[in-house]
């Protein structure tokens, strides 16, 4: 938590190993501003684990975290990214794309996400795009 800059430095990110990065700059859209609403999300463990990020607000989050927790999903925070995280997470499908379609059809609201998993960044926004959504790269220079 805090500004960028506060949190890092070049010698940080110099440090940073991989090529799939998420990040998220912006306060929480539900839940306080305290440390375990901060995003990324991550949820899941060793291969089948995600991190999301998410910009927006999901107006029936109250109803799919009451679904989940019947089921028996614990969660560490107060967001409805993390509801998302879980729902990805629990949702049927063959692979992450199954899983994440499946979930954009359950949610409602105005969003945009950035969803990582092991290998692969995907970027989703809500049907009519209200909530902007922006990808970039950085090619690394060898020297």
């Amino acid at each position: 938590m805090g500004l960028v800059s506060q949190v890092f430095s070049e010698e940080s990110l110099a440090q940073l190993t991989g090529n799939i990065a998420i990040g998220h700059n912006r306060y929480s859209t539900t839940g306080s501003s305290r440390i375990c609403n901060a995003q990324p999300m991550v949820v899941g463990s060793e291969d089948n684990v995600i991190a999301i990020a998410h910009n927006g607000n999901i107006v029936n989050s109250e109803h799919l975290y009451k679904e989940l927790s019947e089921k028996g999903y614990n969660f560490q925070s107060s967001t409805d990214s993390e509801v998302i995280a879980n729902l990805i997470h629990s949702a049927p499908g063959q692979d992450w794309v199954e899983k994440i379609r499946y979930t954009m059809k359950r949610i409602r609201g105005a969003y945009s996400l950035v969803i990582m998993t092991k290998d692969t960044l995907f970027a989703v926004r809500d049907p009519f795009g209200v909530r902007p959504l922006s990808l970039g790269e950085n090619q690394r220079g060898t020297g």
